[in-house]
């Protein structure tokens, strides 16, 4: 089986719109292990439906960003196996639809920011009445959705909020973030394939700035 590029950049628009699109983003990420895997490992794997996988898969080949790499016989029939071209993919933003940073990070984080409020409201619904202000025990002022008269609903968490930190506390809480991250991976890949695992949401969300 043929060794992978340790790293792909972009070279046409094409390229670049298929490695940023989610649902391409899935299937690409299946080619990418260390086995050359079939459209039907790849569909029990991501959850896809087998024909969208096939259409993925087809375009990623077309433009050069898979290949496939050896057949697997089953009941007469030569199973197709896919692999990654390289083990790192590059999109330069002048091939993108970004006009600069900002509109591209909004362009490729809107899906899931959209995706999270529907699913929180979803848990919300039923249970919120409406937004209410309130201090915090530190006296900062917050807004939140729903009044639960002591009863929080399970299904859905999140925060944003504005806070002055040190430089330590900065480190300290991107270090925090990014074990935590590490630790639902982790999770994530043992429990992938039980039977009670869901699809979900998650965003860590840190940055230095504020509100205008």
């Amino acid at each position: 089986m043929p060794s992978c590029l340790p790293e792909f950049t972009a070279q046409t628009p094409e390229q670049a719109r298929l490695l940023l699109l989610p649902r391409y983003q899935a299937v690409l990420g299946a080619t990418m292990q260390a086995e050359a895997v079939s459209a039907g490992e790849i569909a029990g794997h991501t959850g896809t439906p087998l024909k969208q996988v096939h259409h993925c898969l087809t375009r990623l080949q077309e433009h050069g960003l898979v290949a496939v790499v050896a057949e697997r016989k089953r009941g007469g029939r030569a199973i197709k196996l896919y692999q990654a071209v390289a083990a790192e993919y590059r999109v330069p933003l002048e091939l993108t639809d970004g006009v600069d940073t900002l509109d591209l990070f909004e362009r490729l984080f809107r899906p899931f920011v959209s995706g999270f409020m529907e699913g929180a409201a979803q848990v919300q619904r039923g249970h919120a009445e409406e937004v209410v202000l309130q201090c915090d025990q530190f006296g900062n002022l917050g807004a939140n959705y729903g009044s639960y008269k002591g009863v929080i609903p399970a299904g859905a968490y999140g925060t944003f909020g504005q806070h002055k930190l040190t430089p330590q506390t900065r480190q300290e809480l991107e270090h925090r973030l990014r074990a935590l991250k590490t630790w639902v991976q982790e999770q994530a890949h043992t429990e992938e394939n039980e039977p009670d695992a869901e699809d979900c949401l998650l965003g860590l969300l840190y940055t230095r700035g504020g509100l205008e």
